[in-house]
This record gives C-alpha cells, sequence and structure tokens, in this order.
C-alpha cells in the first residue's frame, strides 16, 4: 500500500524540476485531495455539492488541471478508505506550515457544509483531522464559525 502512494507521487505530483517549494506543493495535492473525499464521505451520503467544492477548492489551491484532477480524485477516493488519516496528515504535518494547515482545516469545513448542514459525523471526522494535524479546539471552532458565515 505505501509502495502504491509513493509511486503515484512520483509518477503523477513530483515534477521535474525539483525545487523544494514545487515538490512540497505536488506531493500534498493527494493528501489534501484525500482528506477533502473522506470529508466527503464521513456522513455517509455522497452529494454533488460537497465533490463540486472539492473540485473548485483543488483548482483554486493547486492549479490542478482537468487531467491531473481526475487522476488525483480517483486514486483519492479509492485509497480514503484503505489508508488511516494518519497516513495523509502525516503527509500534511511533513509539508505544510501552520497557515496552510488552517487552510486545508476551512476548506475541509466548506466541504462538510457544501450540502447545507454539518452531520455528527463530519464534525466527529474533522475534529479528529484537526487533532491529527495539531489544530486546537479553539482554531477549529473559529474556522467552523467563518464556514458558516454567508
Amino acid at each position: 500500500m505505501q509502495q502504491d502512494v509513493e509511486k503515484f507521487f512520483e509518477t503523477n505530483l513530483v515534477p521535474k524540476a525539483d525545487t523544494l517549494g514545487e515538490r512540497q506543493l505536488y506531493e500534498v495535492r493527494y493528501a489534501a485531495a484525500a482528506l477533502l473525499i473522506a470529508c466527503a464521505k464521513s456522513d455517509f451520503e455522497e452529494d454533488p455539492d460537497e465533490e463540486e467544492v472539492i473540485v473548485d477548492i483543488l483548482r483554486e489551491r493547486f492549479g490542478v488541471d482537468d487531467e491531473l484532477m481526475d487522476r488525483l480524485v480517483e486514486f483519492a477516493d479509492a485509497h480514503t478508505g484503505t489508508m488511516g488519516l494518519e497516513t495523509f496528515t502525516g503527509l500534511v504535518n511533513k509539508h505544510y506550515a501552520d497557515g496552510h494547515k488552517l487552510a486545508l482545516m476551512a476548506d475541509l469545513w466548506k466541504v462538510a457544509l457544501a450540502d447545507g448542514r454539518i452531520d455528527k459525523y463530519e464534525d466527529m471526522f474533522l475534529y479528529r483531522v484537526a487533532g491529527l494535524l495539531d489544530i486546537s479546539r479553539e482554531q477549529v471552532q473559529k474556522l467552523k464559525a467563518v464556514a458558516f458565515e454567508p
């Protein structure tokens, strides 16, 4: 399983130019996509509005083109049920600064709220991810409040 993830990164996410900033950006796309998809799945319902928000976030934050988007979402979708959150949050912790973690957490709230409500399972999922990302409960509550603003 770990080899599959590493191969996917090497083939699709690591740019040819080996600059650290670009490498970090490409490497965490998978982790971010997987967390966003896992968030959408956490209420056990598939919602087109949540899927649309995920695609928008990946395009806006990472500039993902359609071809990479399809591979990224397909791979992340296939592995969110088989790999623990620690795998994805570990990559985020390794490569994201605190501000980027907060931005990702805000994006996760947007996904959860895309269908107009926060299910109890989504809420539990988001607090669990926040704990794994070392984001304080106070920060999570602030991000949650912002997500509910019009």
